[in-house]
């Protein structure tokens, strides 16, 4: 990266920083500030060009500058922005998530985050129920407000005080090294927290793949298994979705499976390839209850405006005409393998894992934070946008990623990651 380039960047960077706190998490020390973008490409502020290999965290589904999508907000936006009346588009758009949906899974509710529909998903559970406890597990994460703080692995939160109502297990991986001993260990410590006296579990929150804990895959068998548990002691099951759901998984969402027994299912980022809305899917036994003795109980300010159904349909309608989940399926299994291939036997000892596209490339030499901070960096030097939680870089790329893409990119994470550690040098102060 130039200085004018840099410059140019920084600039922007700063401007921002003068009156924003706005909590946007980048990896590298010194962003590049991102001014526009086509498909899996984005511009910077000083022209160059990078592959966005994160997505904003998976969101951005279609890719960017989608001419449809944009069409689509545009002509909604001309028409109707705002309105907490029915409406045709939003009885569709209802219809259409319902037809493909988890079996059962028929009544929606529209929120603006991920973290307010988990915060919703567990109210319902807790007057379904009439119980407060709920079951999450280490390296979760389902929010930052403190409404769901507590059911988020405090790793993610800076630590804090833990919540007493919520009852955290071990996660059982495919990454583990004995994942069926893990799966195990797993199910038995649910099925203590479940018994436990004055516990009073309501629901088990879980991730079928924990985004941000590095991609991390559920141990097969665990979803269904941790079902029946759940099932047995009179517990619900919510499924966090907000990360896999809408095709990352090759799956529309991961619990379509009739054995993971979900009861309750939360959607949100690529929803709406980046417009902020999320979901709640329920059994409509469950809010009945809550719907007949708290009027406004699942309202939100913002959830189910009309541009956010725009968006919304847009993107399930997308998905499936062109086929875009079962092509993240087939596509993402195959560039996982090449990028195996391309980053085998390198001097940081990486590996790959995921599935679809949902990657983990995790780094298996011991660096230093300095050491961290230069390979970010380095990343970002060879025209490359991820995510990194811990040891692992994040890859969600859009589901249109093409042919072409995938291949420079494979090309690009083997040349930035053919390093040494010993040879990182920290540079986040150069100017």
């Amino acid at each position: 990266m130039t200085s004018e380039t840099a410059d140019a960047n920084q600039r922007t960077v700063a401007r921002e920083r003068r009156h924003l706190l706005h909590g946007l998490g980048v990896v590298t020390a010194r962003p590049p500030a991102i001014e526009y973008g086509t498909g899996s490409r984005v511009v910077d502020a000083a022209g160059r060009e990078y592959l966005d290999l994160f997505a904003g965290a998976g969101r951005c589904v279609l890719g960017h500058g989608d001419q449809g999508f944009a069409a689509a907000l545009a002509d909604q936006a001309g028409r109707l922005a705002v309105t907490r009346h029915p409406s045709s588009r939003r009885a569709a758009f209802g219809e259409a998530l319902a037809g493909v949906a988890p079996e059962g899974l028929t009544h929606l509710s529209l929120f603006s985050t991920g973290g307010e529909a988990v915060d919703a998903a567990v109210r319902i559970a807790r007057e379904a129920t009439g119980r407060r406890g709920v079951v999450v597990f280490d390296g979760s994460f389902h929010g930052r407000s403190s409404g769901v703080a507590g059911l988020t692995d405090g790793r993610w939160l800076g630590g804090g005080a833990g919540d007493p109502e919520v009852l955290r297990c071990p996660f059982p991986s495919l990454l583990d090294d004995a994942p069926g001993d893990r799966l195990a260990e797993a199910l038995d410590a649910v099925t203590g927290a479940l018994r436990q006296p004055g516990a009073d579990v309501a629901a088990v929150l879980v991730e079928p793949v924990q985004g941000t804990n590095g991609n991390r895959p559920a141990a097969p068998g665990f979803l269904a298994g941790l079902a029946a548990v759940a099932k047995a002691h009179g517990a619900l099951v919510i499924a966090d979705e907000v990360l896999t759901g809408f095709g990352r998984t090759g799956r529309l969402f991961v619990s379509e499976a009739a054995d993971h027994g979900v009861d309750l299912m939360v959607t949100g980022k690529g929803m709406a390839n980046g417009f902020p809305v999320a979901g709640v899917l329920a059994r409509p036994e469950l809010v009945e209850r809550a719907a007949r003795r708290y009027p406004g109980f699942l309202s939100s300010t913002y959830g189910a405006n009309p541009l956010a159904v725009a968006a919304s349909s847009y993107v399930l309608d997308t998905l499936l005409r062109r086929g875009l989940v079962e092509r993240a399926g087939r596509f993402g299994a195959a560039w996982a393998e090449r990028l195996r291939s391309g980053l085998a036997d390198g001097p940081l000892d990486v590996t790959v894992h995921g599935g679809a596209l949902m990657l983990g490339i995790e780094v298996g030499a011991d660096l230093s934070a300095p050491q961290w901070a230069a390979l970010d960096q380095r990343l970002a030097e060879h025209g490359l946008l991820v995510g990194r939680s811990g040891r692992v870089l994040r890859v969600n790329p859009a589901l249109t990623i093409d042919e072409s893409e995938a291949e420079e990119a494979a090309d690009r994470l083997a040349a930035a990651l053919a390093v040494d550690g010993s040879e990182l040098e920290d540079r986040r102060h150069d100017r």
